[in-house]
């Protein structure tokens, strides 16, 4: 993903069955946490990551 951003009041979970590429996205969680789960790499450049 990139330059996208992705809110949620819970729980964000992204699952991958090869790579996570985020760059320069935006995840926000309001009362939960954010999971990645990819089967080869998780990469993340410049991201703003916000749990209230």
């Amino acid at each position: 993903m990139k330059g996208t951003t992705i809110a949620a009041k819970n729980d964000i979970s992204i699952a991958s069955g090869n790579d996570i590429n985020i760059k320069g996205g935006n995840l926000a969680s309001e009362a939960g946490k954010a999971d990645l789960a990819s089967e080869n790499n998780a990469n993340i450049a410049i991201v703003e990551w916000v749990a209230t």
